[in-house]
């Protein structure tokens, strides 16, 4: 089935319109839940993040993003968030980011995180003790 030259679009161009339609959506930071998935620093210090939400239930994941904190971001990120929430970041742990949605025409979608809130991760993280608490009292009492 051919299709008239109107119709179509460069490669670049798609993503170029992607990128206007996100800046415009976007126009300032955005604070997004997730979990990290995987992280990486690499050796000039850039924080490299696979951000994912997964379902409650079947821990499913239901969205994924990359997420980056550029070196002079994550030097001072970093000693906040281990010094508040008392443990380092570290795969697996739910964050409350700060981020500006970015879309590259070469590189694709990914969040540019400003900040991160560490009070909403020990929350989550107290959260998950008294889980634990009233699981292990259940099993004990079932016994």
């Amino acid at each position: 089935m051919a299709s008239s030259m109107e119709n179509k679009l460069r490669l670049s161009e798609l993503n170029n319109r992607i990128k206007g339609v996100l800046q415009d959506a976007f126009p300032a930071t955005v604070w997004v839940i997730a979990e990290i998935s995987e992280m990486k620093v690499n050796r000039s210090g850039h924080c490299y993040l696979v951000l994912v939400e997964k379902d409650e239930d079947s821990d499913e994941i239901l969205a994924q993003a990359r997420g980056t904190i550029w070196s002079y971001t994550f030097r001072m990120l970093r000693p906040f968030f281990e010094t508040t929430a008392g443990r380092p970041l570290s795969e697996g742990m739910k964050v409350l980011v700060n981020a500006s949605v970015e879309f590259h025409p070469l590189y694709g979608f990914s969040l540019n995180i400003r900040d991160i809130d560490p009070t909403y991760t020990l929350g989550d993280m107290a959260r998950k003790r008294l889980e634990i608490i009233n699981r292990l009292k259940e099993e004990a009492y079932s016994k």
